[in-house]
């Protein structure tokens, strides 16, 4: 680590790009030691459900056949419609390799491919921050943060969100290029990666991600009207905007008209009020930011000592959105220091939004959403939670790199204060 300027300026600590990549490895190896190193396995839908996807899927991709149909589940029923197959996902595809002789796919195989997509969110976390202007140690903190968050890692054993999640913010820093500098090529980028996100499987998670770059185009178009109109400006901010989305809706056409076909068809296409507004998110669970088995757990025993209260033993995963302590006080200092600029001030809008979208059913805003176009049609409003814990992971860092800046301040009004107490007060 080489250290420039002054000592205060924490910018000037250069850290290796190749150190920050195996800090990321580190990272995930640690957490994930269990399932790569062990005999720790992910549970529930991905042992039920996944895996048995997934060997089919290689198998039949391995002899040069497209599943059109799937022999094994009822008396047979679409397979490649099947959106959450996410069979033309490019990650998936690479299951191939791990099959045996005997047309066996390797679990471990399958679970390293799932892991690895933590890793891609901790570097796509931290390229965003960095493009933001975070240190390097304010964007490591950030990627952190989101690449280990429940929202993530509570969803192992739901791999289509994973990839969503993981893709999710390398698909935000090549829309914001897109949108801010005019370049065709960044949302060439974003559209392409959008496109392939959405190949993954998981159409909720790609509903709220497309709703998230639909705000930010409207907040930074709003944004420079205010400042001025320059028409020039606003017809590449639109352009590139519409490209992305063009280029991820045509990568995703292979997948959306058989998709479309088969759901019609499904119980989804009914849902009542009720049945979409499973998984509320409660009140009470804000507590659960700060201490994140407050109300219980689930674990992969299916036996708890003290078992989630919240209703029915998936809600603690899907409500699940705590992202640690340091992430939280961090952010926290971030927003209250940095709110007026442009940039804090939209992920906080979104991170209020975002939470009381989630009470679903508890608070107005999700009636209102119901009624709209693809929002009725998907259960458990809390999973937009994700977006909160992306927003604050990233203030995290820019909060660390205020904290760092003015810690000189901070030493002198903390011992200002032991004299005088109320100066803290009307100091903060």
């Amino acid at each position: 680590i080489e250290v420039q300027k002054s000592a205060l300026d924490i910018n000037s600590i250069k850290i290796p790009y190749f150190a920050i990549l195996l800090l990321f490895i580190a990272t995930t190896l640690i957490f994930f030691g269990g399932q790569l190193f062990g005999n720790t396995y992910f549970w529930e839908d991905f042992a039920e459900q996944y895996f048995p996807w997934q060997t089919f899927a290689a198998r039949e991709f391995a002899k040069g056949s497209l599943p059109f149909w799937n022999p094994f589940t009822f008396s047979g029923m679409p397979f490649l419609a099947d959106l959450q197959t996410g069979f033309f996902y490019p990650f998936n595809r690479l299951t191939m390799i791990f099959l045996d002789s005997n047309g066996g796919l390797s679990v471990w195989g399958l679970q390293f491919i799932v892991i690895l997509h933590y890793f891609i969110a901790q570097f796509s976390v931290y390229h965003l921050a960095r493009y933001w202007k975070t240190s390097q140690i304010g964007a490591t903190i950030a990627a952190v943060s989101y690449g280990f968050s429940f929202p993530i890692v509570l969803h192992g054993i739901h791999p289509m969100m994973v990839y969503h999640f993981a893709w999710f913010p390398l698909i935000v820093m090549f829309f914001l290029k897109g949108i801010k500098e005019g370049s065709i090529r960044s949302a060439l980028y974003a559209g392409l990666i959008l496109g392939m996100t959405m190949l993954a499987g998981h159409p909720q998670t790609t509903l709220y991600i497309v709703f998230f770059l639909f705000v930010m185009t409207l907040w930074y178009m709003f944004s420079y009207i205010k400042k001025s109109f320059d028409f020039k400006q606003h017809y590449k901010l639109i352009a590139a905007a519409l490209i992305t989305i063009i280029i991820g809706a045509g990568i995703f056409s292979i997948q959306l008209l058989p998709s479309q076909e088969l759901a019609s068809l499904t119980q989804r296409n009914n849902y009542t009020y009720e049945e979409a507004s499973e998984g509320s998110l409660l009140y009470s669970q804000i507590f659960s930011s700060v201490v994140p088995k407050v109300y219980g757990y689930t674990g992969a025993s299916g036996q708890t000592d003290v078992p989630f209260y919240g209703g029915e033993y998936y809600f603690y995963w899907d409500t699940g959105y705590y992202f640690g302590i340091a992430a939280l006080i961090l952010a926290t200092f971030g927003f209250i220091t940095r709110v007026k600029e442009r940039k804090i001030a939209f992920l906080l809008v979104m991170s209020v939004f975002s939470f009381l979208y989630a009470l679903g059913d508890n608070f107005f805003i999700w009636s209102i959403f119901y009624n709209l176009p693809l929002f009725g049609t998907f259960r458990f409003p809390a999973r937009i939670l994700f977006i909160l814990v992306f927003a604050f992971s990233l203030v995290a860092g820019f909060g660390f790199d205020s904290i760092f800046q003015n810690i000189g301040k901070i030493k002198k009004l903390i011992i200002a204060s032991g004299k005088y107490p109320s100066l803290l007060f009307f100091k903060i």
